[in-house]
């Protein structure tokens, strides 16, 4: 999984869509289809943090084995940090019985963070009022590290449950010569899938239910995403509540947003928009968030479908 750093308190970046984009959950969904897929998406944050990701994955039948390869491209503020991450992955199906499969997997992450030092504003121009004060030649304009990341995914055709975790190696991402260690972020997430298509009657027929929450913690730090996905035939639409609101998180209130997403499915081919309306203190200022993706599966093993116990892992179709 690619968590990455981009700022002095080691905020990684956040997706809305966890399932469109699952190569950046976690490790364990690459080749979480049966052929290859391909993921792109644009997130842009309170009119400031802009990210784009690019994925690919392929299921390996023979083998048993995904391969992944992600890469993003991370701009906060006004691009004076301008941040690229590659990723590899690499998953194995473990069958334990009929009805369950376990998946590890591993992620070797390469990244680079160029600093333009000339959007900084620095102490000393504020307090002398002169715009050509600065001690950015004392700060290093590239800095590049290694990385690696663990995920293990628990599965049976309705209900999945995982853990990821990140930093494994706490790089030093430091822009001078102290030393200021990445650390390692832990990240829980399952749900439970409900056919109402067995069950329902009406309306109500061929529509699915999937109730889903992912919580993160990194240090004092702590995040949880609850709520759920509605599917009916090719349409799919969620909300989302994001925030920890009777626990306070490194001493800050945490009620962070509420997320609304459409989506809809076509033969392969889906297409995804979330809406973060921000219920924190900065709502008014923030300019909430919005994320577009497109996912494009292709080259699927048609008998490996009807093969396959679950056909693959029972997340939502996004």
């Amino acid at each position: 999984m690619l968590f990455l750093s981009i700022s002095a308190f080691a905020q990684d970046i956040q997706l809305s869509q966890p399932y469109v984009s699952p190569l950046y959950l976690s490790p364990s969904y690459a080749g979480s289809t049966d052929g290859s897929r391909l993921v792109t998406n644009y997130r842009n944050q309170w009119s400031n943090y802009t990210t784009y990701l690019v994925s690919y994955d392929h299921y390996f039948s023979s083998a048993k084995s995904g391969l992944g390869l992600i890469l993003i491209k991370d701009m906060p503020g006004n691009s004076a940090i301008n941040t690229s991450y590659i990723g590899l992955q690499y998953s194995y199906a473990i069958p334990i019985n009929r009805f369950w499969e376990v998946r590890p997997a591993l992620q070797a992450t390469y990244v680079n963070s160029f600093y333009d030092y000339s959007k900084f504003t620095f102490k000393e121009q504020l307090v002398f009022g002169n715009k050509d004060i600065s001690t950015e030649n004392t700060y290093k304009e590239n800095v590049s590290f290694f990385d690696a990341s663990a995920g293990l995914l628990v599965y049976s055709g309705k209900i999945w449950a995982g853990v990821s975790v990140d930093h494994l190696l706490m790089p030093n991402i430091a822009v001078d010569d102290n030393k200021s260690v990445l650390p390692l972020k832990f990240v829980v997430f399952g749900g439970k899938k409900f056919e109402l298509a067995k069950t329902g009657f009406g309306l109500f027929k061929s529509q699915v239910i999937t109730l889903t929450c992912l919580y993160k913690q990194q240090q004092k730090f702590r995040q949880l995403d609850a709520g759920f996905y509605w599917q009916y035939k090719q349409i799919t639409a969620g909300a989302w509540y994001r925030g920890l609101p009777f626990l306070k998180s490194a001493g800050i209130s945490n009620s962070d947003a509420l997320i609304l997403m459409m989506g809809y499915n076509f033969k392969g081919f889906k297409i995804a928009y979330s809406f973060d309306m921000t219920l924190s203190k900065l709502q008014g200022y923030s300019g909430n968030a919005h994320e577009v993706s497109l996912v494009f599966e292709f080259l699927q093993n048609q008998a490996l479908k009807k093969k396959r116990f679950n056909k693959a892992i029972p997340s939502p179709k996004f």
